[in-house]
């Protein structure tokens, strides 16, 4: 594997990562994947309930402003959204 910086991931280690709310620890989803593009953006799976048979991804710019941590030992990404990014 090639060495990369800090906050530099490789995309293979952020598949699978659970993504929080930073501000109420509430859980948003699970990281599907990785789209790469001016600014990456990382595609989520939403927590759904149970009862629901409707499954929706968001796309969240992975840039340190939204995306202020991503802890790999945890498996967990917390992120600070702006107002209607998740809604």
């Amino acid at each position: 594997r090639p060495s990369l910086n800090e906050d530099e991931f490789h995309v293979s280690d952020l598949l699978g990562l659970e993504v929080f709310n930073q501000t109420d620890q509430t859980l948003v989803g699970e990281v599907v994947n990785v789209i790469s593009a001016g600014n990456d953006l990382l595609e989520v799976k939403r927590q759904t309930p149970p009862a629901s048979k409707k499954s929706e991804t968001v796309l969240i710019p992975f840039v340190k402003a939204i995306v202020p941590i991503v802890d790999l030992v945890q498996r967990r990404i917390e992120i600070t959204p702006p107002v209607g990014l998740i809604d």
